[in-house]
C-alpha cells in the first residue's frame, strides 16, 4: 500500500539570487518673477528651466550546487546551470517656460506664454518643441457705457485663448532599433551560437505629437451675486499623432513598420455652470449649482487601410477608445431581431446554420449573404458625450445639508456574458429568452460559451445603454452652538453622517 511521505518547505539544497539596482532621480528648476504696478498699469513676467534626469542599471545574477550554506556569497557557488542578467536605461527631461501677462485698469488682460520642451523619447534632431499660447480677457462690465446701462450685471467678463501643447507620453526608444536574441544554432561540436534579429523596425523621425486648443469664454454674476455663471466652447485640433501607415504597406509585405506622426484628430464641446445663492432671514441659505459638459471628437485622418465599404471605415466618425463598448475594433453586425420560427431563417439571408432562436444580422450591403463585409461602425462609445452635476445645498442655523447628482448621457458599454455550462445567465436573459413555448423575436435563445455565431462575433444586440443619473454623496451635519463648544475648550465641533 502507498506511503504517506511528508512535505519538505524551503529548498533541499543552498540557492543564492544575487540583485543590484541602482537608481539615481534629479529634478532641478530655476524660477525668476518681476511684477510691477505703475498708475493704471500692471506688468508681470516669469521665466524659468527645468532639467530633470533618471538613470536606472540592474545586475542579477543566480547560483546553487554550494559546497557549504556557510558562505552566502555568489562565488562559492557551483558553475553549472548559473544565470545573470541586468539592465540600463536612462530619461532626461530639459523644459524653458515664461509668461508675460498685463492688464489695464484691471479691465483689459492679456497673457502670453511659451515653453521650450525637450525629451529623451524623441531623437537628437527632433528633440525640442516650441509650444506657446496667448490669452486676453475684457471685463466689460467695468466699462462705463455698460455699467450705466446694464445695471443688472454685477460682473461680466469675456475670454479667448489660443494654445500649442506637445505630447510625449508615447513609447520609448521608438526611433532605435530594437533586438531580441533567438533560436540557437549549432557549429562544429556541442557549440551552440545564439542568434540576433532586429524586433522593430525604428522611426528616426518620430516627435511631439501636437494639439492646437482654442477656447472663448463667458463668465459673470448678476442680481446682487446671487446668480453667477461660467460658460466655455472649445475646439481642438490634434496633429501628429502615431499611427501605422496601413493604407500606403498592406500588411501582405510582411514588414513591420513603425508608428508615424500622421494622425489628425478633432474635438469640440462646451461645459460650464450655474448657481444661486440666496440667504433668507433667520439665519437660512441655500445654494444650487448645475454643471453640464458637452464632448465630441472626429478622426480626420489616420492612413486608413484601402478598399473597406464606407459604413466600415473610421475617417470621419468618432474615436474607438475603449475595448469594452467597441469590441473588434469598432466593426459589429447589425443586430435586426431574433429568428422566430424556421420559416423566418428561410426567408432572410442568414449565418450558416442559423436556426429558430439565432440573432438576425442585417444583410448590409443587400448581396444576399452575411459576411465581414456586413459589418457597421457605430458613433458610440464607453465615453459620454453628456456629462451632467447638480449640486444642492442648505443651512439652517445650526444644520447643514448638502447632497450631489451626478449623470452622464449616451455612452454605451458592450455587456455580454460567457454562460451555460461554465456559469449562469442573466436573470433578464432566461426570463425573456427564446423557446419553443416563447418564440420571441427580441431575445434569443440559450448558449453555451461561445458556440453560435452571434455569441463569437460582436454585434450590436450586446449594446447596452451606459447612461446614468446617480446620487453620488449626501453629506448632513450639525455645528455645536459656539457656548457648548467653549465649554468643551475647542474652537469649533461639528457632528456629520455622509
Amino acid at each position: 500500500m502507498p506511503v504517506l511521505k511528508p512535505a519538505t518547505r524551503g529548498f533541499s539544497a543552498p540557492e543564492l539570487n544575487d540583485y543590484d539596482l541602482r537608481s539615481t532621480d534629479i529634478l532641478l528648476n530655476a524660477v525668476a518673477e518681476y511684477r510691477r504696478g505703475f498708475g493704471p498699469h500692471t506688468f508681470g513676467i516669469m521665466g524659468g528651466v527645468e532639467r530633470q534626469r533618471s538613470d536606472s542599471s540592474y545586475v542579477s545574477a543566480f547560483r546553487k550546487y554550494f559546497i557549504s550554506d556557510e558562505i552566502d556569497e555568489i562565488l562559492a557557488g557551483g558553475a553549472a546551470d548559473r544565470t545573470n542578467g541586468g539592465t540600463a536605461w536612462v530619461a532626461a527631461r530639459q523644459n524653458y517656460f515664461s509668461r508675460i501677462n498685463y492688464d489695464f485698469q484691471d479691465k483689459y488682460l492679456v497673457e502670453f506664454v511659451g515653453r521650450y520642451d525637450g525629451s529623451y523619447i524623441f531623437p537628437a534632431s527632433k528633440r525640442f518643441g516650441f509650444f506657446p499660447a496667448v490669452s486676453a480677457g475684457w471685463r466689460i462690465s467695468e466699462e462705463p457705457f455698460f455699467r450705466n446701462k446694464v445695471p443688472l450685471f454685477d460682473e461680466l467678463k469675456l475670454r479667448a485663448s489660443w494654445g500649442k501643447t506637445g505630447n510625449d507620453r508615447i513609447d520609448e526608444w521608438q526611433y532605435l532599433p530594437t533586438y531580441g536574441f533567438g533560436g540557437g544554432y549549432v557549429l562544429g561540436v556541442n557549440r551552440e551560437v545564439t542568434s540576433l534579429f532586429q524586433t522593430r523596425t525604428p522611426n528616426p523621425n518620430v516627435t511631439w505629437e501636437v494639439a492646437n486648443q482654442r477656447d472663448i469664454g463667458i463668465e459673470g454674476s448678476l442680481l446682487a451675486s446671487r446668480l453667477s455663471f461660467v460658460v466655455d466652447y472649445f475646439n481642438e485640433r490634434r496633429s501628429n499623432i502615431l499611427w501605422w501607415r496601413n493604407a500606403s504597406v498592406p500588411q501582405t509585405t510582411g514588414l513591420s513598420l513603425p508608428r508615424e506622426n500622421i494622425g489628425t484628430v478633432k474635438s469640440w464641446g462646451y461645459d460650464g455652470s450655474i448657481t444661486w445663492r440666496h440667504r433668507l432671514p433667520s439665519d437660512v441659505s441655500y445654494d444650487v449649482t448645475f454643471n453640464f459638459a458637452y464632448a465630441q471628437n472626429r478622426i480626420l485622418f489616420w492612413d486608413e487601410a484601402p478598399g473597406a465599404p464606407e459604413w466600415q471605415r473610421s475617417t470621419g466618425r468618432r474615436m474607438c477608445v475603449s475595448v469594452s463598448s467597441c469590441p473588434a475594433g469598432g466593426l459589429l453586425y447589425k443586430a435586426i431581431g431574433v429568428f422566430k420560427d424556421s420559416a423566418a431563417v428561410a426567408n432572410y439571408p442568414h449565418w450558416a446554420g442559423a436556426r429558430p432562436g439565432d440573432i438576425i444580422f442585417e444583410d448590409v450591403n443587400g448581396d444576399g449573404t452575411i459576411d465581414a463585409n456586413d459589418r457597421i461602425r457605430i458613433d458610440r462609445n464607453g465615453d459620454p458625450i453628456y456629462t451632467l452635476g447638480l449640486r444642492l445645498g442648505a443651512q439652517v442655523r445650526n444644520f447643514d445639508f448638502t447632497a450631489f447628482l451626478q449623470g452622464a448621457l449616451d455612452a454605451v458599454q458592450y455587456f455580454r456574458t460567457e454562460s451555460g455550462d461554465i456559469g449562469n445567465y442573466t436573470r433578464e436573459f432566461a426570463e425573456r429568452r427564446w423557446t419553443s413555448e416563447n418564440p420571441s423575436d427580441k431575445y434569443p435563445r440559450a448558449y453555451n460559451r461561445e458556440d453560435e455565431y452571434w455569441i463569437s462575433n460582436p454585434n450590436t444586440f450586446f449594446l447596452r445603454d451606459a447612461s446614468y443619473i446617480r446620487l453620488k454623496s449626501l453629506d448632513i451635519g450639525y455645528r455645536l452652538p459656539e457656548r457648548i463648544a467653549r465649554g468643551l475648550r475647542v474652537q469649533d465641533v461639528r457632528l456629520y453622517a455622509n
